[in-house]
């Protein structure tokens, strides 16, 4: 399961006095929440028991379908991944599909790769999971990750990642 969630540096009124990133594409916009957050997004591929398998950190700015290509998608063949709407990117999905990947998204009703409703169905289901995975992750980070720097707050960031698998393999 593919999705991605945001972990601000600052609150929004305080951007202009962020010492750790001073950059436009650290301002990212997330729908869900309905609010602008400053940080950095972790792009997140998990399993269906909901196990961190790859990750990568990227600026809030960049939008998710982007993010595809940074992806390493070492997954053995015969894997689906499933996705939310924003990572609708055809050309992408045909090069996972020659790899042996399948990438199941979520489609918009005016798509042009239509999916069956059966297969709607599973990918809402496991997209489900992939937000209490989410959930359960952001329930380990702290209410504000102090730093000094940005390759400190990355660092935390990534620390708290692995925690959050160590957990989930082996004491769950």
């Amino acid at each position: 399961m593919l999705d991605s969630f945001p972990i601000p540096v600052c609150d929004h009124i305080r951007i202009s006095r962020s010492k750790l990133v001073q950059r436009a594409a650290y301002r990212g916009w997330k729908a869900s929440m309905r609010r602008y957050f400053y940080g950095v997004k972790v792009e997140l591929i998990t399993t269906s028991s909901g196990l961190p398998v790859e990750f990568c950190l990227v600026p809030g700015g960049q939008a998710d379908v982007t993010t595809l290509y940074q992806l390493p998608f070492a997954l053995p063949s015969g894997s689906q991944v499933y996705a939310d709407a924003a990572y609708t990117n055809y050309a992408f999905e045909d090069r996972l599909a020659q790899e042996g990947i399948q990438l199941r998204v979520q489609r918009k009703a005016n798509t042009k790769r239509l999916t069956s409703p059966c297969q709607e169905y599973i990918t809402a289901t496991m997209r489900k999971r992939i937000e209490s995975s989410i959930s359960e992750l952001k329930g380990l980070f702290l209410r504000k990750i102090h730093a000094v720097s940005l390759k400190g707050f990355l660092i935390k960031v990534l620390l708290f990642l692995l925690a959050f698998q160590i957990n989930k393999a082996y004491f769950n």
